[in-house]
């Protein structure tokens, strides 16, 4: 643990269904979550909508990042370097 008064924890994983239960823990006591997957992926995936995240933690700040935006004829596309670097 450092020994500042601040602390930074980073938990990276994918939470498939063994790992649902101990994503959702984390999320319990996390501040913010940030994911980059395709637009709702969360939802499909896992149920992590909206509300259940807050029903989780009330105070959770969840971001969401894409490549290609969320309502867009590439949308649903995964977004990796090469592949952006390629259409640029």
């Amino acid at each position: 643990m450092p020994t500042t008064d601040t602390a930074c924890e980073t938990a990276s994983m994918w939470p498939g269904k063994p790992r649902k239960e101990l994503f959702t823990r984390l999320l319990a006591q996390a501040d913010i979550l940030l994911e980059s997957y395709v637009p709702g992926t969360m939802e499909r995936k896992w149920g992590l909508t909206h509300d259940v995240l807050m029903s989780i933690n009330p105070r959770l700040i969840h971001a969401s990042v894409t490549g290609f935006g969320r309502d867009n004829a590439y949308s649903q596309v995964a977004s990796y370097d090469m592949s952006l670097q390629a259409m640029s």
